[in-house]
């Protein structure tokens, strides 16, 4: 990550630098005047990178910069600092950026090759649930029709219970009122009978007391008549 790191500051750096050093190597041989108010004016004549000048080495790995320096003289002190970069530097700052490119090209597509692997598995995982979703949502409406048909059978059921319950209920009351008519039927046959055989009863008993009370008559008839003769 430090390469590439180094690599994005290297072309960024590149980029800022570039146009002034397009514009600065037309400089070269030039001379310069400046006029400041009513002060004195003085002239200097420079080059770019003609001329031998310090160098600092700024860079992480082999990138560096090279600054070179220039300055002229007028009533207050003043300095211009003009950066450039080698043509060299340029090429290789270039090519670095090409690399960097590269990378970045290479991991992007692997990223997006990832991604699309990535992709197919969810895609295929949402496939998948749906095909799920849409088989328990099968079993869910079967389940429902199942519970419908079996309420209805359940109301159909309840309502041949009650119907057998009225209906033993009816059989019920009608033996019932068939032993009632029996019982009576027998009492009513049996009543005229058991008057009759009470009429006949009393009947004997009367003629039982009639005819003891005639034999009472007759021997105390006999117990007169025997003590007469005597």
């Amino acid at each position: 990550m430090s390469i590439v790191a180094n690599l994005i500051n290297s072309c960024s750096h590149s980029s800022r630098s570039g146009v002034g050093t397009s514009g600065l190597s037309s400089l070269r041989g030039m001379q310069f005047s400046s006029g400041l108010g009513g002060g004195r004016s003085g002239t200097s004549v420079f080059s770019v990178g003609s001329s031998p000048a310090p160098s600092v080495n700024r860079g992480a790995g082999e990138y560096y910069t090279r600054i070179s320096q220039s300055s002229f003289s007028m009533d207050g002190p003043g300095q211009i600092t003009i950066v450039r970069k080698s043509d060299g530097d340029v090429d290789g700052d270039y090519a670095r950026c090409g690399i960097l490119r590269t990378i970045l090209r290479k991991k992007y597509h692997f990223q997006l090759i990832e991604n699309e692997t990535w992709q197919s598995v969810l895609q295929s995982q949402i496939t998948t649930s749906t095909t799920e979703v849409k088989t328990f949502q099968s079993q869910v409406t079967d389940l429902k029709r199942t519970f419908q048909s079996l309420e209805i059978e359940l109301h159909g059921l309840l309502t041949q219970h009650v119907e057998t319950r009225q209906e033993v209920r009816k059989v019920i009351m009608d033996e019932k009122d068939q032993e009632e008519q029996q019982v009576q039927k027998v009492v009513e046959e049996y009543n005229p009978h058991k008057n009759k055989r009470m009429r006949v009863i009393v009947k004997e008993k009367v003629v039982s007391t009639i005819v003891d009370k005639n034999v009472q008559e007759m021997n105390g008839l006999r117990g007169r008549d025997s003590s007469r003769i005597c």
